[in-house]
């Protein structure tokens, strides 16, 4: 086709679909816009098929038009697209030779491209569309909807009528099994919550596929293929029939606008985007509520009530199993007054359905019974209660032996997120924790949450109980697993977690909000004073235990007393581990990760001694904790002594290792593995004074790099802001570092790093490249300023989302009683660490330690300072200046690899 043929085509098609989009603006429905789109398509094929076959030989026209027919398939085939949907088109052929199709076909497809048109396509006779449907569920699925377009109609009737009797009618369950299978592993890649932040809003779970999977499952059961013709025929509900139109209408319009501003096939809903569509469908910001947070509640109750009736429907789609129908033919059994077990599901017993669906206290009774007896609520009884308790005040909650079942269930061993997500879903745990109401499809509006307010919380509990599950053997007194099984009110746990987060999307901090609500919800559920003072504890401060493990040095002896003293006892210790690790576990996949787990389980294990009265924490070196590690340390040489001694003047080991002892600072005599000691003496005593020294070793276990850099600190100046620059050229995320100055001067800084251009072991040239880096850069071999242009140079500009927070720098001078604590929040960015570190040593200030952690959207970077002399800083009108002038160097643009303090 040439180009004066096709530029008429093209401008009838981009001013038909600039019509289309001018309509799509001007608030047409989204039926519309998908049906005005495929008519489009297939106007412009239509021609083009026309414009083909008249190109053609009489005799081979005559032939081709009587045994071609041109498919729409796919989405194409049910007369639905998004301005950047693919066109999938089949060519259906009769008799032989094949090449003339083939060739037809060819150049169909070529005019097709040259007008822009993103076409799939396939050429198939009739018996290749059997064999591959019979064969192949997807490719079953794009034949089952396909349509007729042009060519031969009698050909595609004779498809159609075979492809019903010999593919469509055979295999029914298997197929739904297989379609449900699919689902579940696009659930899996896209989200198994309708409560994602960021959905994808044709494959995320309630969204556009739910609503395909529905009309597949209708057309191989019933030989239905609409949603009118599934609710006509008494299929769906009226109820559900709105909901599922209601819900398809905005997500079509959502998508059309996603893919018109994208100008591509774009379908994650992400946070600019929820954004700008929320102003753009009119969404007004409301006190305490956001216009994008309406918008995106709107969202997830359409998703929600897809996601659900698909569910409900696909389930009545499939055959009853023969132990159903033997079931149906036993008598219903009565558990108590008002309920029945009929077809193994519970239900409401008719004679007292009026009295039952009345009651608070009955219905609850009824999640009780399901729980007590192990058996699930039948599906049609669960479509109605959602409207019921819509319709009821919370005072008919409000009741003893209601919160005695609720407390029942919360307290386990059998399924409680189960139960707790049915209750959820009925909106009946709203009524018996109102503040439940509000947090229903709430989102967090950052890059660090993945789920809105209520599903996080559900998930909280959920790992919580996933910790009972784990089956290794034998235990240690840490794991999570072992935690919970000793916790004995794990229904005050599950509690916690269910109100932890529900003071969020309200005006102050949410921990104080979320106290109250404990409080409100302790007097609703008749707790004493002590289940109430320990329920409000845990609300109040769920974030103490990750803050104090991410951001605090947890080899000082203060940091362990101050929280030793805040929780008390074993008891409540061990239900603070268990909900800070199930919080940290809900935000999202692979949040809990090694390094976080084993901050924790550190900070739970020293505490754990300190309440139970086990140990003593001292920082005094004469103290006996200290001596035994000095006796343990020379009471045996290690293998590699002999080596090493040789031709030095060291006599023996004990008293070599004595002399090294006493330098050595007492927290760090006590935090330091005895086997990581060795691997540090043994690099000490082949350093000769002027030397500088860099290891760099992978850790299988936790997946991170450890590099352990060796150097005199009174003749290596600003160590520690060198070493991160040094990382920063390496484009390495520092996890946290630990910096030892020992009294001999000679520092062991410790750094823990991920190398993000390796999944697993960096290769050993990788290690031997960060070791060399951190050496030249020490040793003055080159500068770090060049090191750094040509890294930025070579790596080009890498830009982060920012929070929209303004930059913090926080004194704490209470939680150490040696150092000065720098608490700097700031949005991540290319080598953050290296501008603090950097700051610090330019105002003269030693760092002693240093962590790194996430606050929402913000890395947190906290540094254990002192003056020069080793001293705390108590000079407030120095604190102001250092405050002051590490706020305008974070502020300052710096030029570097890659991000380097990322937790």
């Amino acid at each position: 086709m040439n180009v004066v043929a096709v530029t008429p085509l093209k401008e009838q098609i981009s001013k038909k679909r600039s019509d289309i989009r001018a309509a799509h603006q001007n608030g047409t429905r989204g039926q519309e816009i998908s049906s005005a789109l495929a008519t489009l398509a297939e106007d412009i094929i239509a021609q083009l098929y026309q414009t083909a076959l008249g190109e053609l030989e009489t005799n081979v026209r005559h032939q081709l038009s009587e045994r071609i027919s041109l498919v729409a398939l796919g989405g194409f085939g049910r007369g639905e697209m998004s301005p950047h949907s693919d066109i999938d088109l089949m060519f259906l052929y009769r008799g032989k030779p094949a090449d003339s199709a083939q060739e037809f076909s060819s150049a169909l497809l070529r005019r097709l491209w040259d007008v822009g048109f993103q076409v799939g396509h396939s050429v198939r006779t009739i018996d290749d569309c059997i064999a591959l449907g019979k064969a192949d569920d997807p490719a079953k699925t794009a034949l089952m909807e396909s349509r007729f377009l042009i060519g031969s109609a009698p050909l595609f009737r004779a498809f159609h009528e075979q492809f019903e009797k010999r593919v469509v009618d055979h295999r029914v369950d298997e197929f739904l099994l297989s379609k449900i299978k699919e689902r579940y592993q696009e659930y899996d890649r896209y989200g198994t919550s309708v409560y994602m932040l960021e959905p994808d809003i044709k494959r995320s779970k309630g969204g556009l596929r739910d609503l395909h999977i529905i009309q597949w499952a209708a057309l191989v059961r019933y030989r239905i293929a609409t949603l009118d013709d599934l609710h006509h025929k008494a299929f769906l509900s009226s109820k559900d029939f709105h909901a599922l139109t209601q819900a398809r209408e905005f997500l079509w319009r959502v998508r059309a606008e996603l893919h018109f501003h994208a100008g591509s096939a774009q379908d994650i809903l992400t946070f600019d985007e929820q954004i700008r569509l929320a102003e753009q469908f009119g969404f007004a910001d409301e006190p305490h509520l956001l216009g994008v947070e309406r918008f995106m509640q709107q969202y997830y109750r359409h998703t929600t009530a897809v996601a659900d009736i698909s569910a409900r429907f696909v389930t009545r789609c499939r055959s009853v199993s023969v132990w159903d129908r033997l079931s149906g033919l036993l008598p219903s059994r009565r558990p108590e007054r008002g309920f029945l077990i009929t077809n193994r599901r519970l239900t409401i017993d008719p004679a007292f359905r009026g009295e039952v669906m009345s009651s608070g206290t009955r219905l609850m009774r009824l999640f009780f019974l399901s729980v007590r007896e192990n058996i699930s609520i039948a599906d049609e009884l669960l479509e109605e209660l959602h409207v019921q308790i819509d319709g009821m005040t919370q005072d008919q909650f409000s009741d003893p032996s209601i919160s005695e079942m609720f407390l029942y269930i919360l307290a386990g061993p059998h399924k409680i997120i189960a139960v707790l997500d049915l209750m959820h879903r009925v909106h009946l745990l709203e009524k018996i924790i109102p503040a439940f109401g509000w947090a229903r499809g709430l989102m967090q509006f950052n890059q660090y949450h993945k789920y809105t307010v209520d599903e996080h919380t559900l998930r909280a509990v959920a790992c919580a109980e996933a910790f009972a599950k784990d089956s290794r053997e034998p235990k240690e007194r840490s794991d999570f697993s072992q935690v919970y099984q000793d916790i004995r009110r794990k229904d005050l746990l599950h509690l916690a977690l269910l109100l932890h987060d529900l003071g969020k999307g309200r005006k102050g901090d949410h921990s104080l909000i979320g106290a109250d609500l404990a409080r409100e919800a302790s007097q609703r559920l008749g707790l004493d004073d002590r289940e109430t003072s320990l329920l409000v504890f845990l609300v109040e401060h769920h974030l103490l235990m990750s803050h104090i493990a991410q951001r605090r040095d947890l080899s000082d002896p203060k940091v362990i007393r101050q929280f030793a003293k805040q929780v008390g006892t074993p008891d409540l210790l061990k239900m603070f581990y268990v909900l800070t690790a199930a919080d940290i576990a809900a935000v999202g996949p692979g949040t809990l990760t090694t390094w976080k787990k084993d901050l924790l389980t550190e900070l739970f294990l020293r505490t754990l001694d300190a309440v139970a009265g086990t140990t003593t924490v001292s920082d005094d070196r004469d103290a006996e904790p200290v001596r035994r590690v000095g006796a343990k340390l020379v009471a045996a040489a290690p293998a590699w002594w002999d080596e090493m001694r040789v031709g030095s003047d060291h006599e023996s080991w004990e008293k070599w290792v004595e002399a090294q002892a006493a330098v050595m600072p007492v927290t760090y005599l006590l935090s330091t593995p005895h086997e990581v000691m060795l691997l540090h003496l043994r690099q000490v005593i082949q350093l000769r004074a002027e030397d500088v020294a860099a290891k760099a070793v992978f850790d299988e276990d936790r997946g991170y790099i450890d590099v352990t850099v060796y150097a005199f600190s009174d003749l290596t100046p600003k160590i520690f802001s060198k070493i991160a620059g040094a990382m920063a050229v390496n484009g390495l995320q520092v996890l946290g570092a630990r910096i030892t100055t020992r009294l001999d001067h000679l520092a062991i800084d410790e750094f823990h790093v991920l190398d993000s251009d390796f999944s697993g072991p960096p290769p050993a040239h990788r290690l031997e490249e960060i070791e060399s880096t951190v050496v030249r850069v020490l040793t003055g071999e080159v500068a770090l300023d060049t090191l750094m242009r040509q890294a930025s140079r070579r790596s080009g500009s890498h830009v982060l989302p920012t929070s929209g927070e303004e930059p913090k720098v926080e004194i704490d001078n209470e939680s150490s009683d040696r150092f000065t604590i720098i608490d700097i929040f700031a949005d991540d960015r290319q080598g953050l660490l290296y501008v603090i570190a950097n700051a610090v040593s330019e105002m003269g200030l030693l760092v002693h330690s240093a962590k790194i952690s996430t606050k929402l959207d913000q890395v947190v970077d906290v540094l254990y300072v002192s003056d020069a002399a080793g001293q705390k800083i108590l000079d407030a009108d120095l604190l102001q200046r250092i405050q002051a002038q590490l706020l305008a160097d974070i502020r300052r643009p710096v030029e570097c690899h890659q991000v380097v303090s990322a937790a």
